[in-house]
């Protein structure tokens, strides 16, 4: 009964009482947890499992909860144990954002897909999300997210050949970046299936190793002879800006 009054969120699941769910509060905070003990009364070879969030906040403290874990005499002493470092974890965090703003995130990365989502900060400020062009060709788009999110555009980065900056409003979703990023790397794809083809059939001495925001190549032409080629990026038909190179440095710009 002094289980229950202290937790009353957190329910057996059996007869047994070996298995408990349900959640633990800290701060008006409900945090999901499951615990599964080996025999009723010890927690000697028990098992816990808590929500993503819980975990972010404890991500340090995975030593420390497997001592607490086995030295408990019952449930309610590690629940206590648990309690006590929870508190002392969300002091050493500061001040976080109110609970709409991870709850929205949350629901934006639902309505995503987590499938796209490849890194999460454990603070929800930085997040990357992965995209296929046409050829298959993977794509990283880096989010770094605002405490002014969404009335202020997240800082984003991907190596592509122009600056990817999209329209940005408070209703835009990350789904709608996420969109037009797909439809941003579709625009380039003329661009670098040229570049491809140039690496695939010429002798390319610089870059060695060419990432999408390349629009350069420099080939060899013979024996002290090469040439330096620009595409750009917004009109990959155009002829490309050229720059032979000679024995002396020499050159002439052709444009």
């Amino acid at each position: 009964m002094e289980l229950l009054h202290k937790f009353p969120l957190l329910v057996p699941q059996n007869i047994d009482k070996t298995i408990y769910q349900g959640y633990v509060t800290l701060q008006g905070k409900h945090y999901q947890l499951r615990v599964v003990m080996v025999a009723p009364g010890t927690m000697k070879g028990a098992t816990i499992s808590c929500s993503w969030e819980l975990k972010q906040l404890l991500r340090d403290c995975t030593n420390t909860l497997t001592q607490r874990l086995e030295e408990s005499e019952n449930l309610e002493a590690f629940l206590m144990e648990l309690q006590h470092i929870m508190t002392k974890k969300t002091k050493q965090e500061g001040v976080q954002q109110p609970a709409e703003y991870y709850n929205r995130l949350l629901n934006e990365i639902e309505s995503l897909g987590w499938e796209k989502l490849v890194y999460i900060a454990p603070d929800f400020c930085e997040l990357h999300l992965v995209a296929s062009d046409a050829r298959n060709r993977q794509h990283l788009l880096k989010i770094r997210i605002t405490p002014e999110y969404p009335h202020r555009c997240p800082d984003l980065r991907a190596d592509l050949p122009l600056p990817f900056e999209p329209k940005w409003t408070a209703h835009t979703t990350l789904r709608d970046v996420s969109q037009r990023f797909e439809t941003t790397l579709s625009c380039y794809q003329e661009l670098w299936d040229s570049l491809e083809e140039i690496d695939r059939h010429a002798w390319v001495l610089d870059p060695e190793n060419p990432t999408p925001s390349c629009v350069s190549r420099r080939i060899v032409l013979g024996k002290n002879a090469s040439l330096q080629i620009s595409v750009n990026p917004a009109y990959p038909r155009l002829l490309p800006a050229c720059v032979f190179l000679g024995a002396e440095h020499g050159n002439v710009v052709c444009t």
